[in-house]
């Protein structure tokens, strides 16, 4: 199975056993509306998995980022209980555009689990397909899985500050423009200094599908270093996943996650921030 699979595709594996769909629909700025679209009419078969609950750990104010990466034993025994094991292949979606699949994605195989693919388009897609909804939830039997980490690089704030004068990391920005350029000193503006800025979007065509893999790959390769490794942040460790997913997909390997990204960056104001306009 493919990193990315088409709606029309994964419809003809819904009855495949060692098949597991994973729903990670999620709204940050309505935190309950991922769990009541998952209500109202999910893919047959599918797990619904938090971004809050499930797919992040307890956010500790002033040190860590928004969403902290999940505890590791905690999370195995999460998706022991949802009766995946190794050897099942997971398909992963959103509602489209790919943010909260594409953070999901990178969790599963953090955490040790090898064939994960991401519903390319997501609900959007799906539904655009007229392809059918179910409202059953499923029944699990637990399974024996445990974390294998390892599989995913990331990078902590204390590397990254080792290294503004080495310059062995290339840090990319997935944040807006806005956010990313800024002569003010505002409250959340600025960047980690010598940061690249480009924003996720341009991984996107207004299908919420992603753009073409060999355009993709000539337009990442302008960013990344081979003599450097490439670091991915955001605001809180989600969108930067986007792009790790998007190099995956371009062939261009495996980027490495800041998973605390800018949150976790300005939680300590002796944190250097560079400001400078829009080119």
């Amino acid at each position: 199975m493919t990193l990315l699979i088409e709606p029309e595709v994964l419809a003809t594996l819904l009855t495949n056993n060692q098949l597991k769909i994973i729903d990670v629909r999620y709204d940050m700025t309505n935190k309950r509306q991922g769990k009541r679209a998952y209500k109202n009419g999910h893919i047959a078969g599918a797990i619904f998995a938090d971004l809050r609950h499930d797919l992040s750990r307890e956010r500790i104010k002033g040190i860590t980022g928004r969403y902290p990466l999940p505890d590791p034993k905690k999370f195995a025994e999460k998706i022991a209980s949802w009766g995946i094991d190794r050897d099942h292949h997971l398909v992963i979606y959103d509602d489209g555009g790919l943010i909260m699949a594409a953070r999901a994605w990178w969790l599963f195989k953090w955490i040790g689990l090898k064939q994960v693919s991401v519903l390319h388009g997501g609900m959007r897609a799906w539904s655009a397909a007229k392809l059918p909804l179910s409202t059953d939830k499923p029944s699990f039997q637990k399974s024996s899985f445990t974390c294998h980490l390892g599989n995913m690089p990331t990078v902590d704030t204390q590397t990254i500050l080792q290294d503004l004068n080495l310059d062995h990391l290339q840090l990319i920005d997935a944040r807006s423009e806005d956010a990313f350029y800024s002569t003010q000193k505002k409250s959340g503006s600025g960047h980690i200094p010598g940061a690249v800025n480009h924003p996720f979007t341009s991984n996107m065509g207004d299908d919420g599908r992603f753009l073409p893999a060999p355009y993709l790959k000539k337009m990442l390769k302008r960013l990344i270093s081979p003599r450097r490794q490439s670091v991915f942040y955001c605001n809180s460790g989600i969108i930067a996943c986007h792009h790790i997913l998007a190099m995956e997909y371009a062939g261009l390997g495996t980027g490495t996650l800041y998973p605390g990204s800018w949150n976790e960056w300005i939680a300590d104001s002796s944190h250097p921030v560079q400001y400078e306009e829009m080119r």
